[in-house]
């Protein structure tokens, strides 16, 4: 099951950009059965063959794009090749999974496959010989590192991948992996906005923990009008609820937020985890915040190399950095081109992948758990319920998880990003982004 799962994971990475008539034919197993390790426990297994997965497929599309045009320009001509054969070739008995849109994959040679065009046989063995190369170049760049389970090494090709394809490669190889061998997500670092207090995202935050990924949820002592400590000691208590906020106060918070998780990141964590042996990821991260938060984490991701992608849910931009790295921008109604004098400057600046989607029928509160707290005891039009929009506040919190895991696992070199317009999401619309993958 899990190599047939990985021919699947590398299909998909060779895919040529037209809407029909793909496919891929492999003959043997990139990785042999001799290669895989003896783990004790079976995930670990799964988990083994998904980071090489992983690592092959960063490594594949780096390498092809590396290629230029002289590859794009034979991807096309094979293309095309391919295409006119099926449309014309009736009595092969092609099957639906070669004419429809999608990439087959057939483990053996079909009965077809000496029919096609030389050209286009040639370019589809080519891709298959270099995506077996590159398999087996991950697999000898392992690091020696002991398995959660106390079986086998697990293999990663972060120093192979940082000389061949660069530094965001590199960091693809190593996403599963914690500094004691433990197989774990990227840790999620999670700002609020100002002035709130952590407990008010706890709908996403558990969300997201119990997709594996650690959580940490920041809270800012001082800041949020009352937060109380975990610990049973008296609280702290901080900005007066009825204060005004103005852009002096907002960039002095900003860049208390973005020091405050320089600080998880590069001291905090790694020494807490280390003294505890728990088994989470100190060396990447994504970084995700509502508001200012959202802001703050854009600013993060600028100067942060741990930090893979980042996620601003309905912030006001302070600053407008190039963050170069994946950044998915989630709004309400009022973040619009007219509206908003931050985001679309932000959006200018950008040099990565990023993509801007707003929500209709929501407004600011709606990206907090408040619309859980009138909707799920209620009390919608029966309270004073400032900054929510009409959106139903679980269709709401359907909404945002949806996206932030889509575009976390996207990152991470899983399936493409959710994108609108989407069926299963109709409230969101597309107001801009890139055309470049991460």
């Amino acid at each position: 099951m899990y190599l047939n799962s990985y021919l699947l994971f590398l299909a998909a990475a060779a895919g040529i950009n037209i809407a029909k008539a793909d496919f891929m034919v492999y003959t043997e197993l990139p990785i042999p059965t001799s290669a895989i390790p003896s783990f004790a426990n079976s995930v670990d297994a799964a988990a083994w063959t998904t980071s090489v997965a992983l690592n092959a497929r960063v490594a594949f599309r780096s390498f092809t794009a590396a290629l230029g045009e002289p590859y794009q320009s034979s991807s096309s001509s094979a293309a095309s090749e391919i295409a006119a054969f099926v449309s014309t070739a009736s009595n092969y008995s092609i099957p639906a999974t070669v004419t429809e849109s999608g990439t087959a994959t057939f483990y053996g040679v079909p009965t077809w496959y000496s029919a096609l065009p030389s050209g286009a046989r040639a370019f589809k063995e080519q891709q298959v010989e270099d995506q077996f190369s590159i398999v087996r170049q991950v697999i000898a760049a392992r690091q020696t590192t002991s398995s959660s389970s106390g079986g086998a090494s697990i293999p990663t090709a972060a120093p192979f991948l940082d000389k061949k394809f660069g530094a965001l490669a590199a960091a693809a190889a190593a996403v599963f992996l914690t500094t004691n061998g433990a197989w774990q997500k990227p840790a999620v670092i999670f700002s609020p906005g100002a002035g709130k207090n952590a407990i008010t995202y706890s709908t996403l935050s558990s969300e997201l923990a119990s997709q594996g990924y650690t959580v940490l949820a920041l809270d800012h002592p001082g800041e949020a009008p009352y937060l109380q400590l975990p610990n049973g000691a008296p609280g702290v208590y901080g900005i007066d609820v009825a204060a005004t906020w103005n852009y002096i106060s907002m960039a002095a918070v900003y860049n208390m937020r973005i020091f405050d998780t320089l600080a998880i990141i590069r001291k905090l964590l790694p020494s807490y985890v280390e003294s505890i042996g728990a088994p989470f990821n100190t060396t990447h991260y994504f970084a995700i915040g509502r508001s200012l938060g959202g802001a703050a984490a854009a600013g993060a991701l600028a100067v942060e190399p741990s930090i893979l992608g980042g996620v601003n849910l309905d912030g006001l931009f302070i600053d407008l950095p190039d963050v170069k790295k994946p950044f998915l921008m989630l709004a309400g109604a009022q973040h619009t081109p007219a509206l908003d004098v931050s985001w679309s400057p932000f959006s200018a600046n950008q040099s990565g992948w990023y993509h801007w989607l707003n929500v209709t029928g929501t407004s600011h509160q709606d990206f907090s758990d408040l619309g859980d707290w009138v909707d799920l005891q209620g009390l919608r039009n029966k309270t004073i319920t400032p900054s929510l929009g009409l959106i139903w506040a679980p269709r709401m919190d359907f909404i945002v998880k949806t996206l932030v895991e889509s575009f976390l696992s996207f990152v991470l070199g899983g399936q493409e990003f959710l994108d609108a317009p989407n069926e299963n999401l109709p409230e969101v619309g597309y107001i801009n982004g890139s055309a470049c993958i991460p």
